[in-house]
């Protein structure tokens, strides 16, 4: 007989599988649902922050962090610093994959797709892609809505073109 922890806890896993072999524009999806259950949590947007709690209690974490916070339940009194060898060291593990989507989506929030398909799929070559780069807007707490908008349609397009 399972209990309710036990379900949870496999379809915590489920998701961070999900993720973790999603493609770029899944990880996206996942990202932006992320996002809006940690703003409801009271987590504030800094995009310059993986994770952070400062000595207030107040928690910051970045479009990344987000997924970090959902998806991983990494604790938010962890401050997370920008790299695998920080995460390493403080012995949280994530899943074969996870590590270049983080790095995907933070190029991402910038318009960056040629760079986070780089980070994704090991392309050497990606003058091809920076074309379709765009223009995000910088995420604004008291009006997310453009910052949301051009996520899906970046979502959108790498969806129609196969990633």
């Amino acid at each position: 007989m399972s209990t309710i922890k036990d379900k949870l806890l496999v379809k915590a896993k489920v998701k961070q599988e999900e993720f973790a072999e999603a493609p770029l524009s899944k990880c996206i999806e996942i990202g932006l649902l992320d996002m809006k259950e940690s703003i409801k949590k009271g987590v504030r947007i800094a995009m310059g922050t993986w994770v952070a709690k400062e000595a207030t209690g107040d928690c910051y974490a970045c479009f990344a962090g987000c997924v970090m916070l959902e998806t991983f339940n990494v604790e938010p009194h962890l401050t997370l610093e920008f790299g695998l060898e920080f995460c390493l060291k403080q012995d949280i593990k994530f899943l074969d994959g996870s590590q270049a989507r983080f790095h995907a989506l933070d190029n991402i929030r910038h318009g960056s797709i040629g760079c986070a398909l780089m980070e994704m799929y090991n392309y050497e070559e990606i003058s091809e892609y920076r074309l379709w780069n765009r223009a995000v807007p910088k995420f604004d707490k008291k009006n997310p809505e453009p910052f949301f908008v051009a996520m899906e349609e970046i979502s959108m397009l790498l969806k129609e073109k196969g990633f």
